[in-house]
C-alpha cells in the first residue's frame, strides 16, 4: 500500500520501478501473471510457448522456402522418397 491506497497491479508506478536484468516488458508481463489466479497465469504461460513454437514453425517455413538451391538436403529428400512407406527395421539401423 502507497499512501493508504492499494497499488493495482496492471498499472505502472514509480514505486515499482528499479533497476533489474528485465526488460520493462518482461516486467509488464510478470506483473499481469502476478495478478491472475493460478490457473489463469498456467493459460498465459501455455499461450507463451505456443507463441515459441509458432515462431519456430515460421522460422522453418522460410528456411524451407528460401528459393537458393540445397543440394544435400534435395539429395536426402530424394533418397527418402525413393525408400517407399516401408517400416522401419531395427536391424538395419
Amino acid at each position: 500500500m502507497l499512501d493508504g491506497a492499494e497499488l493495482n497491479p496492471l498499472e505502472p508506478h514509480s514505486v515499482l520501478h528499479y533497476e533489474t536484468p528485465m526488460n520493462i516488458t518482461t516486467e509488464d508481463i510478470v506483473r499481469v501473471c502476478e495478478a491472475l489466479p493460478p490457473e489463469k497465469q498456467n493459460e498465459v504461460a501455455d499461450f507463451a510457448r505456443f507463441l515459441l513454437a509458432r515462431q519456430a514453425d515460421e522460422a522453418w517455413e522460410q528456411r524451407l522456402a528460401y528459393p537458393q538451391t540445397r543440394p544435400r538436403l534435395d539429395a536426402f529428400l530424394r533418397d527418402s522418397a525413393a525408400e517407399g512407406d516401408e517400416p522401419l527395421d531395427p536391424n538395419r539401423l
